[in-house]
């Protein structure tokens, strides 16, 4: 055999399929992408299938997050039983529902319509992009900051008085101003089209500002967030946290970026509960909203319960007249399960319900 066909040869054992080095790399590589490909391929649609039980999972566990950071925080968990059990389920399904769309209400829909029924439509792209990109600048000034307006004012109406609603009705009037005089320049010159345009943008941008300002509201009232002493805080932590989450969503979704998107959402959604939480207690006032917990509490209890507030420090004074005993100004923290779990100034303790006689709620006095 020649030299030439020896090379030939070992040329022809080293192709890809034939056993050789790059034929066994390219096995790997395939059998790689097989597994991917299958992988997704299971995900995908479970996930489609199972739509409803991935959501009611959602919820359950932003419920359940919300009631584990309460519960650490009063220093207390209640004995479930079976029927507590269910009960449980279907709160942290009611609370964490409420969070999530909530939430999603405010720093996912804003953004979703600006980038699907505003910079993507090809009528009005004009007035945001420089063919299919954004143009930060026209972004900003035609979007983000309107929006901020609005958000901020909205917060001032919440806040301290319902005259701001004439500064409202002044932003929606100088924002349509805008749109006819200025915005729609850039997407046409015909004079015929120009109303429907103008129609058209006018929904779409009302549409997502309403549903921005619905959410702040429901919020508000939820956290209880206009009764506060930390109100300058509350509209800065929100406003500027609106405002950065759909700026996020509508860019990454405008790239068709859907993962970056939800990610970005999701954790200006955490950043926003957070810094909200360390000026007021968000799980305490969602559950003291829906009456998990009871403030300006009147209980009336036996003699025993009474004799063992008395030996635990709860209650202070030597009441040694007969029958029952009334007792003021307490906190239900937690009425869940065989006992109560009540506050008293800077005194935690439990009771148990047998031994409470009656309780009502009033002001403080």
């Amino acid at each position: 055999m020649s030299t030439h066909d020896k090379r030939v040869s070992r040329d022809e054992a080293h192709k890809p399929g034939d056993g050789g080095a790059t034929g066994i790399e390219t096995t790997d590589k395939s059998q790689d992408n097989q597994a991917r490909v299958t992988l997704s391929g299971i995900l995908v649609p479970y996930l489609k299938s199972s739509f409803g039980l991935v959501i009611w999972f959602l919820f359950v566990s932003c419920g359940g997050v919300v009631f584990a950071v309460y519960y650490a925080r009063i220093g207390y968990l209640p004995d479930i039983e079976l029927n507590s059990a269910v009960f449980y389920l279907a709160a942290a399904s009611l609370l964490g529902g409420s969070l999530v769309i909530l939430l999603t209400l405010l720093l996912i829909v804003p953004g979703y319509i600006w980038a699907t029924y505003l910079t993507s439509d090809p009528n009005l792209k004009g007035a945001f992009c420089d063919g299919k990109l954004i143009t930060e600048v026209k972004f900003l000034k035609r979007l983000i900051l309107w929006f901020l307006s609005f958000a901020l004012v909205w917060h001032l109406i919440l806040i301290y008085s319902r005259w701001w609603y004439l500064l409202l009705i002044a932003l929606a009037g100088g924002k349509a101003w805008g749109i006819w005089k200025r915005e729609l320049q850039d997407c046409t010159t015909d004079a015929k089209t120009k109303p429907a345009m103008f129609a058209s943008y006018a929904l779409r941008y009302g549409a997502s500002v309403m549903f921005g300002l619905m959410a702040i509201f429901i919020l508000f009232k939820l956290l209880g967030l206009s009764d506060t002493k930390y109100e300058l805080e509350h509209l800065v932590i929100c406003t500027v946290g609106v405002v950065i989450g759909n700026s996020f969503v509508a860019v990454f979704l405008h790239g068709g970026k859907r993962p970056g998107a939800i990610v970005s959402a999701i954790v200006v959604a955490v950043m926003l509960l957070a810094a909200t939480d360390y000026f007021d207690p968000v799980p305490n006032k969602i559950l003291l909203k829906y009456g998990f917990g009871v403030e300006h509490v009147r209980i009336i209890v036996n003699e025993d319960a009474y004799r063992a507030l008395q030996a635990g420090a709860f209650v202070e004074g030597d009441d040694v007249s007969q029958g029952p005993k009334v007792i003021s100004d307490v906190q239900i923290l937690c009425r869940m399960g065989p006992n109560y779990f009540l506050k008293k100034g800077t005194k935690n303790m439990a009771i148990a319900k047998s031994a409470v006689i009656s309780w009502s709620v009033g002001q403080n006095p």
